[in-house]
């Protein structure tokens, strides 16, 4: 048999699961891309990955975004997927500790599939429109430029699992 050296205590790394974010929605009810950025780059100095997604309309935005990020992306932090198969976008979500969207179809899945979910709502109603799920919470707030970051930062901390 071979016996190794102790050399201290091991390191253990539980999954540093990724906060997965789509912006895309109706320009009117969107978060503006400038507050993506300042989240994203919040999350990455936290060291916490993130998943941007977008569909198939929704390459410009995601371009905007990330040219404005100001944080290293480098050691893999940063994944973003475009315009991905239904299945594909399910296999993604469902590894993803927290979700925040706004009322899209992407947030009524992440609801669904009992991802922890933020969803931004601005003018429309959350009493008839807000995704449904066992983690799903609504964050309002008139105009949705107006929703600090920092809010939303605390609010991914509060659910994030």
């Amino acid at each position: 048999s071979i016996v190794l050296p102790y050399t201290g205590p091991a390191e253990f790394h539980m999954y540093n699961a990724p906060v997965a974010l789509h912006p895309g929605c109706m320009e009117y009810r969107r978060w503006p891309a400038a507050s993506y950025s300042a989240l994203i780059d919040a999350l990455l100095r936290l060291r916490k990955p993130v998943l941007l997604l977008g569909g198939p309309i929704e390459a410009e935005l995601l371009k905007t975004i990330q040219a404005q990020l100001t944080t290293s992306t480098g050691r893999g932090l940063l994944t973003v997927l475009n315009n991905v198969p239904l299945l594909e976008l399910v296999r993604q979500l469902k590894q993803c500790g927290c979700f925040v969207g706004h009322d899209t179809g992407t947030s009524h899945l992440a609801g669904l599939l009992g991802i922890p979910t933020l969803v931004l709502f601005g003018p429309s109603n959350p009493a008839l429109w807000r995704p449904v799920g066992p983690y799903v919470k609504v964050i309002q707030k008139e105009p949705l430029s107006e929703l600090a970051v920092d809010t939303v930062l605390e609010e991914i901390k509060h659910v994030y699992h």
